[in-house]
């Protein structure tokens, strides 16, 4: 017997459904006619960025976070010994002289005076900055007696620290020099570090 058009219609409409209820969960339903299908980016996990531990953080002390020791035009800082002649031409006041020099009994970087017992006065000093003497003074009362363990001057844009001073030399005589070392620093930032000897005395 041959299926009437109406049974086929039927069939057709039933193996359509049979086939709709196959189709897995995980695969995509198609697209209505004339609809894109949308794409959906894979979540991206962010990546956490490493903390450096502390022992490499930089600190004021390590050698690569040292201070320059040129000053903002490029030029470095110069300290020449002190001639006579330089000597010769300033004036300094005071009783007794302490020095800081590079090699014992070598002409000095720094020269200054002071008087004995001088609680109020301050102590007047040279240095000499490339080939340019000049005249400064202590940045502390006290006179000659303030100077002997080291000290601070200042000149104009130029400050000079005396410190770290360690034992006398041996065989020094009435004024034996004691190993030191001679901080300069100039105002537009350039600073130099001397080693040598502090000399106190007549």
């Amino acid at each position: 017997m041959t299926p009437s058009p109406r049974h086929l219609a039927t069939a057709l409409i039933a193996s359509a459904a049979l086939a709709a209820c196959s189709v897995p969960d995980d695969q995509p339903l198609p697209a209505e006619p004339g609809t894109a299908t949308a794409q959906v980016a894979p979540t991206a996990t962010p990546v956490a960025t490493p903390i450096p531990e502390a022992s490499q953080a930089l600190t004021t002390d390590s050698p690569a976070a040292a201070r320059s020791t040129t000053g903002g035009d490029g030029s470095q800082l110069v300290l020449s010994p002190l001639t006579e002649g330089d000597l010769a031409g300033v004036t300094l006041a005071g009783e007794l002289a302490c020095s800081f020099s590079q090699t014992a009994g070598s002409p000095p970087l720094l020269l200054a005076r002071g008087s004995v017992a001088d609680d109020d006065g301050r102590a007047t000093s040279a240095v000499k900055t490339g080939s340019y003497v000049q005249q400064g003074m202590a940045l502390k009362d006290g006179g000659f007696d303030a100077m002997l363990d080291g000290g601070r001057f200042g000149t104009q844009g130029l400050v000079l620290t005396v410190r770290n001073l360690g034992r006398a030399v041996q065989g020094g005589g009435e004024s034996p020099p004691r190993s030191a070392e001679l901080l300069a620093q100039r105002a537009d930032g350039a600073e130099r570090v001397f080693d040598g000897f502090w000399t106190c005395g007549p």
